[in-house]
Parts: structure tokens; C-alpha cells; sequence
């Protein structure tokens, strides 16, 4: 007769073999964005920055980024086309010239594979030798910058305490002069919304970017608060969010990514189906930070440190396989309880469609488990900004059909 002691232990093999069965399916997958820091220094000091180490030197190894490359081919992860996007720190503290090199040895390494370079930078190194380099490899830039002048230096400051909105500003005028393409990313704070959207947006559609992007202040590493509490700002961030959105609907130049996104969520034909987000799906997004060690889900986890799942870290391009890394710890907490947590998301979270279950990220910052579901995050990133564009949406299809 078997014993309870015996079932239970069975149960537990058997919730084992499921685990080790779902981490392999985990190499049939590839990877859509490869996160690399070439640095983890930032020459500024951001109030809401969320990084751990931005006050640490170190500087990527050319043979670490290579690797990282051989890594991805290796373990089959690699696309046709690999997405490399250097960021965490200021990425553009480091010389021009190891950029060049880089790029170059990574060709090598990617093996006929196209390469495509983003950079998130907060604009204020910007010269004519950058812009020469983004022009000649076709680099992506990203620039970093809040607003107008009293929005942008209330948060981002240098290391002495000053703003840093002019030197920024120089640094988007090196950009159009030399004629680079860029998009912009704003981080939304309490300040931002309970001032003027018309104001905000007259001042990103001056900047004349491709696009900007809204990332609302979050409860994330070490940023241990956020000013947007959705008690006090929920009526504020929608009146907000409703005149940004009206202001570039009738803008022919400014452009949301947020409008952007929803609309191409709702056109594709996998809508509905879709049961993970790149965050929250394992290997779809890979960060390697300067020693080359591995993560992936959300990247801000790298470098981050929690008592449920030690440092995130799941290996090192030098010495670890993916076959490994998906049958120990702390892969395989990670993979249940952010799998747990994305389907409690979808039984209960009417935007699930929009969102597949947020950030993992957030998910520890705010709520201490990768198990939880609804955050203040997703309640800025996915539910008041997809009602004010659905809203807007709807509003637009009501007046082709009366036409």
C-alpha cells in the first residue's frame, strides 16, 4: 500500500519532470532582443534610475560582446536578424573607436546573420564623431529626455546636482544637423501630469524625433518608490493622457509609440492567442552585462538581487549551455512562478490581450513574488493609456462610419 509520505513525494517528482519538460521546450525558442552593457557608469545621476551599479567603471571586454553573439548561434537562439540594443549605464561613455571595433568583430561572429545596433543615451555626449558612426553602421538612437526644462532637471541631474536639459539639447541638435534619426523616450512622472500635455507635447513635436515613447516612473531595483500614486493621480493621468493623445491624433509630425503598439496589437493575426510578452518569455529578450553573465525576462533584473531568486543570474556566456541553465536554479523558480503569475493574469485582467502579463520586473519590485498579477505599472503602461487610445480609437471609426 502506498504511503502518504510516498504520494507526496511522487507529486513532487512528477511536478519536476513537468518543470524539466516545459525548460526544454525553452530551446526551440530564439531571441528577438540581445541587451548588452557595454558599461554599467552613468555620468549622471537620474533620482528614479533604477540601476544598482551606475557608479561602477568597468568596461565590456570586446571578446565578452563577441561572445555573447556565439552564444545566441550556438544555443540556436539566434534570428536571421539580431536585435543588439547597449544599454544600462550610459553606453556612450565609452570611446567611439571600441564601438567600431566592436561592430566589427560582431559581423564576424554573427555569421551572415544581419546585425542591428540600438543605442539608449542620455544625449549629452553627442559630437560629430558619434554622429559619423550612427550614420555609417545605421545605428538606432534613443534619446533620453523628460520634457522641458523644469520637468527634464527636476530628475535627471548630473552627479553635482545640476540639470542637465542643455547639454542633452545640444546633444538632439548634433543629431539633426548631422541628419540621424532618433526617437525619444520621456519618463512620466507626478510633475508631468499634473502639468500642461499641451505644453509637453508642443515641446517633443519641436525635438522633431520619429517617435516618442512614454515610461511612467516605476517602483523598480533600486528605485524604491514612484511619485504616480493612482490614488492621487488617476484623474490627473488621464486628462493627461487624453490631451497628449488628441494633440498628436491631429500632430502630421509627433508620433506615439504607444499608439503605435496598440494599433499593431490589434492588427495582428495572432491577437488574442498571444499567451507571453517578451518579458515575461523566457529567452525572448537576453542581457549580458560586462562580465558576460546571462539573463533574460525583463531586463531590468540584471544585476538586481532578491531573496526568492538569489541574483537572477542564470550563467556566463564563457562557460554555461542553455541546456544547463534551463534544468537548475534559479532558472527553473523563475520560469514557474513568472508562468503562475502570467496566468493568473489571464484569467483576471481584462487587458491580458493587450499586455500577456506584464513585466516581471515590476511584478518583485511592487509585490515581492513573480506570482502576483495587476501593478501600479501595468495600471499606467497598459490600462489607462490603451482606454484613452481605444477611447480615441473608437471615437475616429464612429466618424469614418458616419461619413
Amino acid at each position: 500500500m502506498v504511503q502518504l509520505a510516498e504520494l507526496g513525494q511522487l507529486a513532487k517528482l512528477a511536478q519536476l519532470a513537468e518543470l524539466l519538460m516545459a525548460a526544454r521546450q525553452v530551446q526551440r525558442r530564439c531571441t528577438s532582443l540581445l541587451v548588452l552593457q557595454s558599461t554599467p557608469f552613468c555620468n549622471i545621476d537620474c533620482r528614479y534610475c533604477y540601476l544598482p551599479h551606475r557608479s561602477d567603471r568597468s568596461r565590456m571586454p570586446i571578446e565578452t560582446a563577441v561572445e555573447a553573439v556565439n552564444w545566441l548561434v550556438r544555443e540556436g537562439l539566434a534570428l536571421d536578424r539580431i536585435s543588439i540594443a547597449w544599454h544600462a549605464g550610459e553606453p556612450l561613455v565609452v570611446p567611439v573607436e571600441w564601438y567600431r571595433e566592436a561592430f566589427d568583430a560582431i559581423d564576424e561572429a554573427a555569421v551572415g546573420r544581419d546585425v542591428v545596433h540600438s543605442i539608449q543615451t542620455n544625449a549629452m555626449l553627442i559630437n560629430d564623431d558619434w554622429c559619423d558612426l550612427f550614420l555609417e553602421r545605421n545605428v538606432q538612437i534613443g534619446v533620453s529626455i523628460d520634457g522641458p526644462k523644469e520637468l527634464h532637471d527636476a530628475n535627471r541631474k548630473t552627479r553635482t546636482g545640476a540639470g542637465t536639459h542643455a547639454q542633452a539639447m545640444r546633444g538632439i541638435a548634433h543629431l539633426r544637423d548631422s541628419g540621424v534619426p532618433f526617437h525619444v523616450i520621456a519618463v512620466v512622472t507626478a510633475a508631468t501630469v499634473s502639468g500642461c500635455a499641451v505644453d509637453f507635447a508642443a515641446f517633443m513635436e519641436d525635438l522633431r524625433a520619429e517617435e516618442i515613447g512614454l515610461n511612467f516612473e516605476e517602483q523598480e531595483g533600486v528605485n524604491l518608490s514612484s511619485s504616480l500614486d493612482p490614488l492621487a493621480v488617476a484623474p490627473e493621468m488621464r486628462n493627461f493622457l487624453t490631451d497628449l493623445v488628441d494633440y498628436a491624433a491631429r500632430s502630421p509630425s509627433l508620433k506615439m509609440r504607444e499608439m503605435r503598439t496598440i494599433a499593431a496589437t490589434l492588427r495582428d493575426p495572432e491577437f488574442g492567442r498571444r499567451g507571453r510578452n517578451s518579458e515575461n518569455e523566457p529567452f525572448a529578450i537576453v542581457t549580458v552585462d560586462v562580465m558576460g553573465n546571462l539573463y533574460t525576462y525583463s531586463p531590468e533584473l540584471a544585476g538586481q538581487r532578491s531573496a526568492h531568486y538569489q541574483n537572477y543570474r542564470l550563467g556566463n556566456v564563457f562557460q554555461d549551455r542553455l541546456a544547463e541553465i534551463v534544468t537548475r536554479e534559479p532558472f527553473l523558480t523563475l520560469e514557474r512562478d513568472i508562468a503562475a503569475g502570467v496566468a493568473e493574469c489571464s484569467v483576471k485582467c481584462p487587458y491580458f490581450r493587450l499586455c500577456q502579463g506584464g513585466a516581471p520586473s515590476n511584478k518583485i519590485a511592487e509585490l515581492d513574488t513573480m506570482r502576483g498579477t495587476e501593478t501600479t505599472a501595468c495600471r499606467h503602461y497598459k490600462q489607462a493609456i490603451s482606454d484613452v487610445i481605444l477611447l480615441r480609437l473608437e471615437q475616429d471609426l464612429g466618424k469614418c462610419v458616419r461619413t
